[in-house]
């Protein structure tokens, strides 16, 4: 996850000139409370968010949310397919 982070560090970088903002925000995804509230925190702030979750009825209400308000979410690592995300990155087994 730091590699993870430290990569999106990297692009934000690389894309400033292009106008592109990319943020990195920590919160612990094995507390559905807090992840939820996270995701809350992010509407209207972003088009889209790419998300490390914890599959949780909490979460993925959060996820639905954003999804209503235009914001693509990405699920990346773990899959949501019952959510409003629009996709998923990760292994397929």
């Amino acid at each position: 996850m730091q590699q993870l982070r430290r990569e999106v560090e990297a692009a934000s970088g690389r894309y400033a000139a292009e106008r592109i903002t990319i943020s990195a925000r920590m919160t612990d995804v094995f507390e559905p409370k807090a992840l939820a509230g996270t995701l809350d925190g992010l509407g209207g702030e972003f088009d889209g968010v790419a998300v490390v979750a914890l599959d949780h009825p909490r979460v993925r209400e959060a996820i639905d949310r954003l999804a209503t308000t235009g914001t693509s979410v990405v699920t990346l690592v773990s899959d949501m397919p019952g959510a409003g995300r629009a996709h998923y990155v990760g292994i397929d087994n």
